[in-house]
């Protein structure tokens, strides 16, 4: 069972500790090595006595301690390019499209045909219904290809390992 000021600290100092991941630049897998250690580090220092306040105030903030580990792990570090933002938003745009193709595609087209009639008071009548029947396969091809392009270029741009 844990005692109330473990209980109090934890909210903070998962704060902390995840302000300082999101700061770092550095792959996910030697990101989280990194977090292990540093969580390790704060948990045997909180055992031997100290409290959390007084670790995360010696640490420093959570900006300084990432600088530093970034500096300390420079063969690792990576910069994030700006086109992952442009992936991430044509995705979101292919998705967009295919929800509003969806609900346009609730009205069917083919109740709107037109309806002609030519006829005389004299002869034979003919009624001619026109439709135009539209296929609906290129628009859903081309908001999947959105999402898709959106969502690999993205998940590329995030995982590419460019130094800086």
């Amino acid at each position: 069972m844990r005692n109330e000021k473990q209980v109090e600290f934890y909210p903070p100092v998962k704060r902390y500790v995840n302000a300082i991941e999101r700061r770092l630049n550095l792959p996910w897998k030697v990101r989280v090595r990194v977090m292990s250690d540093v969580s390790t580090t704060m948990r045997a220092r909180h055992e031997a006595g100290e409290s959390y306040e007084e670790i995360m105030a010696d640490m420093g903030t959570p900006k300084q301690v990432a600088a530093e580990l970034n500096v300390q792990m420079s063969e690792f570090t990576y910069r994030k390019s700006p086109w992952r933002f442009v992936f991430l938003f044509a995705a979101i745009c292919g998705v967009l499209y295919l929800c509003v193709f969806g609900i346009l595609q609730l009205f069917n087209l083919s109740d709107a045909a037109s309806v002609g009639v030519i006829g005389g008071a004299d002869g034979p009548t003919a009624i001619i219904v026109a439709t135009r029947e539209v296929s609906p396969l290129p628009r859903i091809l081309g908001g999947l290809a959105a999402v898709l392009v959106g969502l690999i270029g993205y998940w590329k741009l995030r995982r590419c390992k460019q130094k800086k």
